[in-house]
């Protein structure tokens, strides 16, 4: 059943919500022979890109991965893979697309397990927006559209960015628009999740700006393919969004700035077999005069079999971080404690419950360890020679990249970690590490001890 049909500057839309296809007829000039015809994701990419860096632009909180997940989805419901059943995203097939993102994208929706709704689906893919953007500009490499540029940051880091080749900068959508040239059905999508996630808000002047949404809404008309995902992301992008953290001190800051302590949020990404690429976005202060604040440490962590805190053995000894939340791949910490020997066994029940009063004091390591033994806490060791680098993201976030060297091997790891949850998933998601192993660093501790 069609829902609607309009004329397009001599290409036919044919638009239907029950197939999830829209058809399209060309009367004009074709394309090139050579001008092979991208996807709403990847159109959406390149409508992001610095036209002199290549970086991707920033969006507030994560609205630049929101209308990257909505063109997924919009690609996946145009290629017959999924469609919408009562508001909630239905696979219909797990065949290859053509395209490595949009099947890891099918992959993702799969591993979800039950149907999920629109919004989930979008926070779902959002979550793995920087792997999803790396694979998709790694074929727009492969198109000749852009080039991956590459730069190091510390400790075998590397920055990549994404600048225009000759051919690139004319597909893009916005130098399209500027010569006025035809554009077609998937163009339109990607200029529409562009417009909902403020986008063109950040890459167009104003006077453009309304020219082209203009132009856009004249163009889609009502009641088309990929309408429900639009509408989702503007909702999404417009409840997410947060004033930028540099413009006023927050709550947070102020209690940072006065040296008192705060619960504190991580993320951690590590890394073994690859040198560690991140893909940070235009604005992020990891551009080539970013200075790090470099120091080596070796810390010896005391690991306790299903017990996440952070605890590390020091020469008079302890140093705790104790875990006190979970969500999704961030940690919330305490502040952390230090206990001096000797230890009050009354401090000790805060982080091991088992322990009882009555044993008064453990005066050193050697009697630490024999009493956890006692009450069945099976305590080890892990010795770990770390080379930080570390610099401040934003107001009270702070970013480091590690290199270290744990049982004679050499790993890498990125933390991002601040007292606001939704700050730390802002920076996690303009940095845009690519491919680690998402933990705590306790449970990776714990993992790599297990392997060996």
């Amino acid at each position: 059943m069609l829902a609607a049909a309009r004329g397009i500057e001599g290409w036919q839309l044919v638009k239907s919500k029950t197939s999830g296809v829209g058809a399209i007829e060309r009367e004009g000039k074709p394309l090139a022979k050579d001008a092979e015809i991208i996807s709403v994701t990847e159109s959406f990419l390149l409508m992001s890109l610095s036209c002199d860096s290549g970086v991707p632009a920033a969006l507030p909180y994560m609205a630049h991965d929101i209308g990257l997940a909505g063109a997924i989805l919009i690609d996946l419901l145009l290629d017959r893979r999924i469609r919408f059943q009562r508001d909630h995203v239905e696979l219909i097939s797990r065949q290859p697309t053509g395209h490595g993102f949009l099947n890891q994208a099918l992959q993702e929706l799969h591993r979800a397990g039950e149907p999920l709704n629109l919004g989930q689906g979008l926070e779902l893919l959002a979550e793995d927006a920087s792997n999803l953007q790396y694979a998709a500009f790694q074929h727009l490499t492969d198109l000749g559209l852009v080039s991956i540029k590459c730069r190091l940051l510390a400790s075998g880091f590397e920055a990549h960015s994404f600048p225009y080749t000759k051919n690139g900068e004319k597909r893009s959508l916005i130098a399209r628009i500027s010569l006025n040239e035809v554009l077609d059905l998937r163009d339109v999508l990607a200029g529409s999740v562009a417009d909902a996630c403020g986008l063109l808000d950040v890459v167009l002047r104003k006077k453009h700006r309304k020219q082209l949404t203009n132009r856009i809404h004249q163009l889609i008309g009502t009641d088309y393919v990929g309408e429900e995902v639009i509408e989702m992301v503007e909702a999404t992008s417009q409840v997410g969004y947060h004033p930028a953290r540099g413009l006023a001190p927050t709550a947070a800051n102020k209690r940072v700035q006065k040296n008192e302590k705060t619960n504190n949020w991580e993320w951690r990404a590590f890394w073994s077999d690859q040198a560690p690429v991140v893909t940070p976005s235009y604005g992020v202060a990891l551009d080539s005069s970013v200075e790090f604040k470099t120091t080596n440490v070796s810390d010896r962590y005391l690991l306790i079999p299903g017990q996440r805190d952070n605890i590390k053995m020091r020469k008079h000894g302890l140093e705790v971080k104790q875990l006190i939340e979970s969500h999704r791949h961030y940690e919330a910490f305490r502040p952390k404690e230090v206990f001096k020997f000797p230890i009050e066994v009354g401090d000790l029940t805060r982080v091991f419950p088992r322990l009882y009063s009555g044993l008064d004091k453990v005066v050193n390591e050697n009697e630490l360890e024999a009493v956890l033994q006692t009450y069945g806490y099976a305590p080890s060791h892990v010795k770990v020679k770390k080379l930080r680098n570390r610099m401040r993201l934003a107001d009270d976030v702070q970013l480091e990249l590690c290199r270290f060297t744990l049982k004679r091997r050499t790993y890498w790891s990125a933390c991002v970690e601040g007292p606001d949850l939704s700050c730390v998933r802002t920076c996690v998601h303009t940095i845009n590490p690519q491919a680690g192993r998402v933990m705590g660093y306790m449970e990776f501790l714990d993992q790599v001890v297990r392997e060996q």
